[in-house]
């Protein structure tokens, strides 16, 4: 929904083709993540709705949908992201034990974002984090 990086620069090593333009050898060249992310190519975008990740839905906002490149949060090929792999075994493992022992709720009204360097919220981060009672 948000990528954390507006996109990747590249610097092109020879004369291509690229979406039916002619790129010179050494011409700067952005993807920019926050426009397919935000795109018509996935139903409601603008909606956080965690059910379009997994990899067993198939209804209408299956990420089958969309297109297998609308959103690279770690990069393709081999300029990917070499840390993919442990990053998002940190994460399953961090968010596996939050959900585990504690509820958190967001009374609050929406969080409004901002694009400096990297994209994130604006707003002091007003997550209510209760423990679970068992």
């Amino acid at each position: 929904m948000a990528p954390i990086a507006l996109g990747n620069l590249r610097t092109t090593v020879k004369d291509l083709v690229l979406g039916g333009y002619r790129i010179p050898k050494d011409t700067e060249v952005m993807t920019m993540h926050i426009i397919p992310s935000l795109s018509d190519e996935f139903k409601d975008a603008e909606k956080f709705i965690p059910d379009r990740y997994l990899r067993s839905a198939d209804d209408e906002y299956s990420y089958k949908n969309a297109h297998a490149f609308a959103s690279l949060p770690f990069g393709f090929g081999p300029r990917s992201c070499i840390g993919k792999r442990l990053a998002n075994l940190e994460l399953e493992i961090a968010l596996t034990k939050i959900m585990r022992n504690f509820k958190m709720s967001w009374p609050h009204e929406d969080m409004k974002f901002d694009a400096t360097l990297i994209y994130g919220i604006t707003d002091p981060l007003k997550i209510r984090v209760e423990p679970v009672k068992e």
